[in-house]
């Protein structure tokens, strides 16, 4: 289930709530303390605050995101870019009107390639108190969905000026009055996450056996090279000529809901 502290159905908001909300979407970073006035960041063993698991936990904090908290956010260094899925942008009472064109075809999620519904500028900020941070972040919106409801990628990590320890995970940056602060992340989640994941993981090996077919321009009158194995040949375009294969003993619950996405990606695949 994704754990999003906003509910669909909320009551109409007041004049000055409107307002406040508005001063805090049209927040732009505050002022960062040159490299000379940086404060030092360090973590050592005084830093440990749980015993070791044998998980390995990733690291999944909560934050401010626009006007909601937002809990189940996965820092990823491995991601350039932060992704929000669509479930937790209507979540949020984000509208179509709040988004921008992506400028980019498609953008990598695990082994797959997804094309992005479009862009949206919001305000983060993580920590509390004086150890506050607060900047403007761009997410790309995705229809897909994952145990997590937002990543966190290494551009907006590096805007925060974070400093990270997986084994410990604890998160320390820059706070907007130059001290540092720091947050830990949700050991449970992060576990119950990770589990989520190795489950979703393991469906998506089932699905390995897809071929791309007709995937460069050809020559019509040239011989095809015919992908091997137990498969499902079906439509993705809006001519014969657009294919592609899926593996025919996937489960139905795993096969229909994959052949939908590469036709809703017919561009792509096609």
């Amino acid at each position: 289930m994704v754990n999003v502290v906003i509910g669909r159905d909320v009551p109409p908001r007041s004049k000055s709530a409107s307002k406040k909300d508005a001063k805090i979407l049209a927040m732009s970073s505050g002022p960062v303390p040159t490299s000379w006035m940086l404060p030092l960041i360090s973590i050592g063993p005084k830093d440990q605050w749980f015993n070791e698991v044998a998980e390995n936990p990733l690291m999944v904090i909560t934050a401010r995101v626009g006007t909601g908290i937002v809990k189940r956010i996965l820092v990823d260094t491995g991601f350039d870019s932060n992704i929000m899925f669509r479930n937790v942008f209507d979540a949020l009472g984000l509208r179509d009107a709040n988004l921008k064109g992506h400028q980019h075809g498609v953008v990598g999620l695990g082994d797959n390639f997804i094309k992005p519904d479009s862009v949206i500028f919001l305000p983060v900020s993580i920590g509390g108190g004086r150890g506050k941070r607060s900047l403007m972040a761009e997410f790309v919106v995705l229809r897909d969905s994952t145990t997590y409801n937002l990543i966190l990628g290494r551009k907006t990590i590096n805007e925060f000026g974070a400093v990270i320890s997986t084994k410990l995970l604890l998160m320390k940056f820059v706070a907007d009055d130059g001290s540092v602060g720091t947050i830990r992340g949700d050991l449970e989640t992060a576990v119950t996450c990770d589990n989520a994941s190795l489950s979703l993981r393991k469906k998506s090996k089932e699905a390995s056996s897809i071929f791309l077919a007709d995937f460069n321009a050809r020559v019509d009158d040239k011989p095809r090279s015919e992908p091997e194995g137990d498969l499902e040949k079906f439509r993705v375009g809006d001519s014969e000529e657009k294919f592609t294969f899926v593996n025919r003993n996937l489960p139905d619950g795993l096969k229909e809901p994959l052949m939908e996405m590469i036709r809703a990606n017919g561009d792509v695949f096609a």
